[in-house]
């Protein structure tokens, strides 16, 4: 059962929400996990000593271009912005000119990498157009799931 917002609950352990901060997650986040106020896991995290970064702790501004609310975006996130990263997606979809899985060629299609960004990242198979697939935005999701 969900619980419910506004109410304390004793019974809500403060470690997992560390945890899950350690982890990259950001307050807000850790709240909509649990079904309780971004004030009561503020606190909870507080009280375990930590920090709370805030917008004016990275680059003194929160318009810092990577700033989020109480998160950074991933350097997954950054590298797939790069224009590198853009020359490499648009290159596979060029070579393919349609879904590699179901063949479909209007609208939408997408590059995928065959060994995951996570995994190849900084290596020569980052931005190797032999370690890309073109893909439906429906297939690349199926891929990702499987």
């Amino acid at each position: 059962m969900e619980a419910q917002k506004n109410i304390k609950h004793p019974d809500l352990k403060t470690q997992p929400m560390v945890d899950l901060y350690h982890q990259g997650w950001s307050a807000t986040q850790i709240a909509e996990k649990y079904g309780i106020f971004k004030s009561s896991v503020s606190r909870r995290l507080k009280k375990a000593g930590i920090v709370l970064k805030k917008s004016s702790d990275y680059a003194g501004s929160s318009r810092y271009w990577l700033w989020k609310g109480d998160y950074y975006i991933d350097p997954i996130t950054r590298k797939r912005n790069q224009l590198k990263h853009r020359k490499w997606s648009r290159q596979v979809r060029e070579r393919d000119r349609n879904c590699q899985d179901c063949g479909r060629s209007e609208g939408r299609l997408e590059a995928h990498h065959l060994v995951s960004l996570r995994e190849c990242i900084n290596t020569s198979l980052e931005f190797d157009i032999d370690n890309g697939i073109t893909l439906c935005p429906r297939c690349h999701k199926t891929r990702h799931l499987s």
